[in-house]
């Protein structure tokens, strides 16, 4: 199998070799892929928390976590949603979906976002309009860059590192289309969609600044290694994925959620699919006031 080799023949893998871990020597990324993934299985239900109500009262200030959403304004109408309080940040793992035509529609929908009392947070997917996305001004939020959509409404840039309630989270969104050709005919697909070496890099050097340990990592693509623990079945392997398993071993994370394959499954001890259910990143320490 080919892989993709990133500018001037350099394996995108490769941006990592300087964050090797003694104690975890590197190993080719295809050898683990082939060799010792396909003997794996999981199948964890995603409920993290039983005693789901039990915490979820208000007052705390919490970071919530949830899947793809593609434009559909009836997810925030879900009775889960309610426990969402003000002050709490919700963090969407891709496929946001409310910058897709710029119509007036849309518009009014991202105003009536804007009126929720929590942050909105979201890694882009690969079912995003860049260009649209793009146009909406950069600026710095809890020490990484975003582009500001509205005024609680934010996309968290690739290769970024933000400080949320005291929890370190690494966001790296992209991906790449399967249905590509149907999307470039219908005039819905963008280069964009893929990170390019230069995000891969800067992600690298925000890594560094904490000695690659942090709290979450949110992305809209999992590792190889744990896609493969769903679904080992062969698909194009391309420098994201090489990128996301080297991260997956080079650096020191609690948690890692993603989006993507429309599932709701803890898949590993540190590893969470999301899509429906809005998952709490943590317990918290103490009760929340209703």
């Amino acid at each position: 199998m080919a892989l993709i080799l990133a500018v001037a023949g350099t394996p995108p893998w490769m941006i990592f070799d300087r964050l090797t871990m003694p104690s975890r020597p590197f190993l080719p990324v295809e050898w683990i892929m082939y060799t010792i993934l396909p003997y794996l299985s999981g199948k964890g239900k995603l409920k993290i928390y039983d005693n789901y109500n039990s915490f979820l009262t208000g007052g705390i200030e919490m970071i919530f976590i949830t899947g793809d959403m593609h434009g559909l304004m009836e997810r925030f109408q879900d009775s889960a949603f309610r426990h969402i309080k003000k002050g709490d940040t919700l963090i969407i793992c891709g496929d946001f979906g409310f910058l897709w035509e710029g119509t007036e529609e849309e518009k009014k929908a991202l105003k009536k976002l804007e009126k929720k009392k929590y942050e909105i947070l979201f890694v882009d997917g690969i079912h995003e309009n860049f260009d649209l996305l793009e146009s909406y001004p950069e600026e710095e939020y809890a020490g990484g860059r975003v582009h500001r959509i509205g005024t609680n409404l934010r996309h968290l840039m690739r290769g970024e590192l933000f400080t949320i309630e005291g929890k370190k989270i690494f966001a790296f969104g992209g991906g790449e289309s399967i249905e590509k050709e149907d999307r470039v005919k219908a005039g819905k697909w963008w280069e964009r969609e893929m990170p390019t070496l230069e995000e891969m890099q800067h992600g690298v050097d925000r890594l560094d600044e904490v000695d690659r340990r942090v709290d979450y990592i949110v992305t809209h693509e999992p590792p190889t290694r744990v896609r493969t623990i769903i679904d080992n079945t062969l698909r194009n392997f391309n420098m994201l994925d090489a990128y996301l398993d080297e991260l997956s071993t080079k650096v020191a994370y609690e948690k890692w959620f993603f989006g993507s394959l429309h599932l709701d499954r803890k898949i590993t001890a540190k590893s969470y699919a999301v899509f429906n259910d809005l998952v709490p990143a943590e317990i918290p320490q103490g009760k929340r006031r209703r």
